[in-house]
């Protein structure tokens, strides 16, 4: 009998990303024949590792600066 995908424990996310971000997602998507850029998510996810990620890690990012300013706008 074949599991459901939440029987298996995915759940499904709002995502919002930058044409960047999306470009590097079929990018590895690519280079590594995965099915989906949902599996290629789950591949940098568990190649990262999330405590070293600190504020001041963030403040460097590019599209992180731009996704907390149009956060901000979209508060006010």
């Amino acid at each position: 009998m074949r599991m459901r995908k939440r029987e298996k424990g995915f759940r499904q996310s709002e995502i919002f990303l930058h044409e960047t971000e999306i470009q590097m997602l079929d990018r590895l998507k690519a280079r590594l024949g995965l099915p989906s850029r949902s599996a290629a998510i789950s591949a940098v996810m568990a190649s990262t590792n999330i405590d070293a990620i600190t504020p001041t890690v963030l403040q460097r990012m590019p599209n992180f600066a731009r996704w907390n300013e149009d956060q901000n706008e979209e508060t006010q």
